[in-house]
């Protein structure tokens, strides 16, 4: 956890949850205390905390057992419900797997279920998958498969993102295919979620070990991707001006799923022509640029040495694929900035583009008030993938610093009122906000080594004047991605190799 919470996981532990709730709100009060001018008011403050520190650990999470069944080698599976003690809100679940009355793994989020039991390949080893939903928007399910017999033990963690996944078998041949959808491509070259390409996968499993199916796959994803051409009016003769036109992003999502469609299913040559036959370009080299970031986030995809091999790329057509980036982009090892200016504030944003699973890494936020003085205004970041996250800050210039975790309340501009969050924040607050001041955080984060990238979102509001004379600056005002308090939000992506 960050500095000014316990060490410790909150989906891992009801403790950590009573005790990060009873340090936020010390913190919070002992925080006010220090501020505030006036005996009389630091008398009852005083007397707040005194009150919040003997009784707040009496707050807990009320447990409810839902379900229990027993599975093959003597293991059984209790689904656990939490919610906070006098609210409807329900706070996480867990599966609790026991073997011999001992408990051996588990498995939390916002909302748990079975999907699947049985053998799914027919090599006598009968598996369990559990899923899982964080919540929010567009995030973020994960699956965790387990072998039950003869030896129990975790197969493997799918982080999916907003892809649900299905367990079927679709060709009769008596073995099971996994049906997912890859959405490595969500908010491609600033696409909306809505319209950004997504492939449709058919996955074979052969003993804990997942390999692209590449003709199911065009089996599957035909007709979906017919109709996607047919009502967005893609074809060779009505070309799109690549992404000049705003209103033309479904029609340039389409075009770009069918040359995902090829690549996916092992025919390269063919996936090439679809980007000269449905756009046309301001030049050659939009194109080049264009097709190196396409096979820069497929080469991201967890069926990439499949890919390589159907497509029979040879170590110089990879490498050759990166050339045009190398002088569009920044380089991997070197820290990339993101900057936004809005109304008059200005945000900048420093973060590695890729990070090594497990390790630690840094992000420097920094926000400029560019107009008038303010009475106060913030800088927020939040990780809708994350309840909590491992690390700490390490420099600031705001007032204060505050990490939110699950289920603290935040101001929601949808609701109107204070909302139990779902995930991750981290906010820096600034009162008398100066005209032409900038403020910045810079913490340090662990990477996660389940995921294969981390999402942020960023954005800053200053508020000025009071009552029906109060306005509010924000900087994103509008954007195609909002975070769970229902503010717009820049969101970055880090990717997380292993």
């Amino acid at each position: 956890m960050l500095k000014s919470m316990p060490n410790c996981h909150i989906i891992e532990s009801h403790s950590c949850r009573v005790t990060n709730y009873y340090h936020v709100n010390t913190n919070m009060l002992y925080s006010i205390y220090i501020f505030t001018k006036g005996f009389s008011m630091k008398i009852i403050l005083s007397l707040l905390l005194v009150f919040t520190i003997v009784f707040a650990k009496e707050a807990k999470l009320i447990e409810k057992t839902l379900e229990t069944s027993t599975l093959p080698n003597n293991i059984e599976l209790v689904k656990k419900q939490y919610k906070v003690k006098g609210e409807e809100y329900v706070d996480h679940e867990t599966y609790f797997i026991y073997k011999d009355e001992k408990e051996i793994a588990s498995f939390s989020d916002q909302r748990v279920s079975e999907l699947f039991r049985g053998d799914i390949d027919q090599n006598g080893v009968t598996e369990l998958v559990l899923e899982s939903y964080s919540g929010g928007a567009h995030c973020c399910s994960t699956y965790a498969m387990y072998a039950l017999a003869p030896k129990f033990k975790l197969i493997k963690k799918m982080p999916l993102g907003n892809s649900s996944l299905s367990i079927k078998d679709i060709n009769g041949d008596g073995k099971k295919e996994l049906l997912m959808l890859d959405d490595l491509f969500s908010y491609f070259e600033s696409l909306c979620y809505a319209c950004s390409p997504g492939m449709y996968v058919a996955v074979d499993y052969n003993a804990g070990e997942l390999k692209l199916n590449p003709q199911l796959t065009k089996e599957i994803s035909k007709d979906v991707l017919t109709k996607k051409l047919s009502t967005t009016n893609v074809t060779f003769k009505n070309k799109i001006l690549y992404f000049e036109d705003r209103d033309n992003r479904y029609r340039s999502t389409a075009a770009l799923q069918h040359f995902l469609y090829y690549i996916y299913t092992g025919e390269h040559k063919i996936a090439l022509s679809i980007l000269d036959n449905y756009f046309t370009y301001p030049n050659k080299w939009v194109k080049k640029v264009l097709y190196a970031r396409l096979m820069h986030q497929i080469q991201a995809s967890q069926f990439w040495s499949t890919i390589k091999e159907i497509n029979d790329f040879t170590p110089q057509q990879i490498e050759s694929m990166k050339e045009p980036l190398k002088a569009s982009v920044p380089s991997r090892n070197v820290e990339p900035s993101t900057t936004l200016t809005q109304d008059d504030i200005h945000i900048k944003i420093d973060y590695p583009q890729q990070v090594k699973a497990g390790k630690y890494f840094t992000i420097t936020a920094t926000m400029t008030n560019e107009g008038t003085n303010a009475n106060m205004g913030g800088l927020t970041l939040s990780f809708p993938q994350f309840r909590s996250m491992d690390g700490k800050v390490l420099s600031k210039k705001f007032d204060s610093i505050t990490p939110y975790t699950p289920p603290k309340k935040m101001y929601s501009s949808i609701w109107k009122k204070n909302i139990h969050i779902k995930y991750f924040v981290i906010e820096g607050w600034e009162t008398k906000w100066k005209a032409h001041t900038k403020r910045y955080m810079k913490i340090k984060l662990k990477a996660p080594k389940d995921l294969s990238s981390i999402d942020v979102n960023i954005r800053g509001i200053l508020i000025r004047g009071k009552g029906k004379y109060k306005k509010e600056s924000i900087n994103p005002n509008s954007a195609t991605t909002y975070d769970q308090q229902g503010y717009a939000v820049k969101q970055l992506h880090i990717e997380v190799t292993k």
